[in-house]
């Protein structure tokens, strides 16, 4: 092997570790940026609901059944910087719902969604 290409492949090598340490959050062993929103869902109704969440400029994704009184944990992927939880009876459509309360959230956050008994939600932060 010349000495020009044991160069060239050294330096090849040193760029290709360099971007690959890169995307894994600067120092080594250190965690990236978050890229998931945290969600406990929670139906104060008597009977099963079954939850979606939507962001706002995406698609509905389904979370899963929540028995009544329950509280489910989930995690999502971030995919914008507003979202919604929708409750709907098992086996309908979410169709478009009347409430259209996006609460900010972003990469990293967790959010508690409350489905009421009076068929409301609301929204809190955890810390």
């Amino acid at each position: 092997m010349t000495r020009r290409l044991k160069i060239a492949l050294s330096v090849l090598v040193a760029v290709i570790g360099s971007a690959c340490a890169s995307g894994q959050g600067g120092e080594a062993g250190e965690p990236g940026p978050p890229t998931d929103v945290g969600l406990v869902v929670v139906n104060e109704m008597p009977v099963t609901m079954s939850a979606y969440v939507q962001w706002r400029l995406g698609n509905r994704r389904r979370l899963g059944e929540i028995p009544g009184g329950a509280a489910m944990p989930y995690t999502v992927p971030s995919r914008g910087q507003d979202l919604r939880v929708i409750f709907v009876s098992p086996g309908q459509s979410p169709g478009d719902p009347p409430f259209p309360d996006y609460p900010p959230t972003s990469a990293g956050d967790r959010l508690r969604g409350v489905l009421r008994s009076d068929r409301s939600v609301y929204y809190l932060r955890i810390e």
